[in-house]
């Protein structure tokens, strides 16, 4: 039995564990502060709930956009530089975010928290394909989504009613510690994968092409259903002329 967990544990590289870790830390400090950081706004800082909404409608498009810019940045300058610049904004933010007490105070520490949570997701997956191949992908991604769910499960679960019976802003300290710690192993152990197939060749794009290829990912398909749109609008007018 032994002998299998040893197997288990080395049909993964060393890479693959330490972001699989990363994941469930930064997930269960997002999803521990999102727990409870509305009843935290409302009865502690005296935010209206109507404040609370926009805030909470500014963050979740950052973390859905965001990964397209950053992943296509990461492969530009590096995963590594990437992650580093990842956790540092999000230990910044959660920890503005416990200090701050006024709105719009508030809302500038989570966005920056926001950019650092955008720019963590691409990284993670990136690295898990590079290090997998077709013999243990599909269970290395089984194992990274289990790690989600465990951090996002156990943090709301034990850390966050212990931490917010003492003080709840230590709730988002702790987030913040989480995060920010993970600084230390990224500079320390974290290396830029190299795809399998073939070593890797840094990109020569320039950083305004990285970017303007990134943003027309994220517009074009709002370009695809505005021209759908005029071409039914088009149909329409077509139809309502013949009819007429």
């Amino acid at each position: 039995m032994e002998k299998e967990k040893i197997g288990f544990f080395k049909k993964f590289p060393s890479q693959f564990w330490l972001v699989v870790i990363f994941e469930f830390f930064e997930r269960g400090s997002y999803y521990g502060m999102m727990s409870f950081i509305s009843v935290y706004f409302t009865d502690t800082l005296n935010i209206p709930k109507e404040s609370v909404g926009v805030i909470k409608g500014v963050i979740q498009p950052l973390l859905y956009f965001l990964p397209i810019i950053s992943g296509a940045i990461a492969d530009r300058f590096g995963y590594r530089k990437i992650l580093m610049m990842a956790f540092t904004l999000l230990g910044g933010g959660y920890f503005l975010t416990s200090q701050m007490t006024t709105y719009s105070s508030v809302f500038i520490a989570l966005v920056v928290m926001g950019f650092g949570a955008g720019m963590f997701k691409p990284i993670i997956s990136g690295t898990i394909a590079r290090v997998t191949d077709e013999s243990n992908s599909t269970q290395a991604f089984g194992i990274f989504y289990w790690s989600i769910n465990l951090g996002a499960f156990l943090f709301p679960l034990f850390l966050v009613p212990f931490l917010k019976s003492i003080n709840p802003s230590y709730v988002i300290i702790a987030s913040a510690i989480c995060t920010g710690f993970l600084l230390i192993p990224t500079a320390l152990l974290y290396k830029d994968p190299i795809k399998r197939d073939k070593a890797r060749k840094r990109d020569q794009t320039s950083l305004v092409q990285t970017l303007a290829n990134a943003f027309e990912i994220i517009y074009s398909p709002l370009v695809l259903l505005s021209s759908k749109i005029k071409r039914s609008n088009l149909f329409k007018l077509v139809t309502l002329t013949l009819l007429a």
